[in-house]
């Protein structure tokens, strides 16, 4: 994801959003374990574009709840789109600072600059449409303040609610357990002005090395999703390799000194090896390689990094026609 442009990302993003839209549900009636609101539209988004892995703990190191029940059928979608989209908040206030009411909604960075608001863009998930202040029935009016989160655990301390994202991971209520990246305030004219984030949040773009430009060397293994995804004839995949090669402990943390001959293989669903995209790279550096799957039929397939016949690291991709 980091390796797209800006345009890139507004593209990607919004045909993914139109794929995966949250059907409408019942909005304040019906039961609880039915029945949703704002906040529960933006969680289930949040769940089929970023994902949600119970396995792993929280950032605060807890352990992660289940999905609650009543985002069963999103199970299926978690994560499809492998796109990092936060979680809103946002609350409206009259002219004496009363706060009048609050609405769940999601937010992606596609700019480089997660302190710009503009390099942020604001999206309806019960509308499938990208808003801006004062858009939309008041999604962001103005006098209101919007803040993000990551969907790191549900529930917990000050969450709307024990079906939707924490935004504390526990007591006490300090910034190391909170789970907001940053808060913006949008004044009476539409204006957005930074109110508070977090000393965490990474507000400098990495430099990487693309192709074969080796401008920076990477500290370890790392193989991209491939993008577009789902995909139709030509996608592309990324990858870094560090100075030395994968050891088989944790991480694949590195223990020898040169790299060498490294693979990028592609098998399809039965396993069988069916094109080699890289063969025998040893030098350190940042690479992007293009498929073109022109005379492959629909499915799923495989694409592997592999040193020595040693598996690195193998991701999942889908073919459509």
């Amino acid at each position: 994801w980091n390796f797209l442009s800006r345009d890139e990302k507004l593209s990607w993003f919004t045909k993914m959003a139109n794929i995966y839209t949250v059907d409408q549900k019942y909005y304040l009636d019906g039961d609880e374990n039915t029945r949703y609101v704002s906040g529960n539209y933006a969680t289930e988004f949040c769940i089929r574009m970023q994902g949600y892995n119970k396995n792993i703990t929280d950032l605060a190191g807890g352990t992660r709840k289940q999905i609650m029940d009543k985002y069963n059928e999103s199970l299926e979608l978690n994560g499809r789109s492998n796109i990092p989209v936060c979680f809103v908040s946002r609350v409206r206030f009259d002219d004496n600072g009363n706060a009048l009411g609050a609405h769940g909604m999601n937010a992606l960075l596609i700019g480089n600059n997660p302190l710009e608001f503009n390099d942020w863009i604001w999206y309806e998930p019960q509308g499938n449409i990208l808003v801006n202040p004062g858009d939309w029935t008041g999604s962001i009016p103005f006098n209101s303040r919007i803040s993000i989160y990551k969907l790191e655990n549900f529930g917990g301390e000050l969450a709307w609610g024990d079906d939707m994202p924490s935004t504390f991971l526990g007591s006490p209520v300090t910034v190391e357990n909170s789970t907001q990246l940053i808060t913006f305030k949008i004044d009476s004219n539409g204006a957005s002005s930074v109110d508070v984030f977090s000393p965490n949040l990474l507000t400098t773009k990495p430099t990487v090395g693309v192709e074969d430009e080796n401008t920076s060397i990477p500290v370890g293994f790392y193989l991209a999703q491939n993008y577009p995804n789902p995909f139709n004839s030509n996608t592309t995949i990324q990858f870094d390799i560090p100075l030395n090669p994968p050891s088989k402990g944790d991480n694949n943390v590195v223990e020898t000194l040169h790299a060498t001959s490294l693979q990028l293989l592609v098998y399809d669903i039965t396993g069988k090896e069916i094109t080699t995209l890289v063969d025998n790279v040893n030098t350190s550096g940042s690479y992007s390689v293009e498929w073109n799957a022109t005379g492959y039929p629909s499915g799923i397939y495989f694409y592997q990094l592999q040193s020595n016949s040693d598996v690195i690291a193998t991701r999942k991709m889908l073919l459509l026609r």
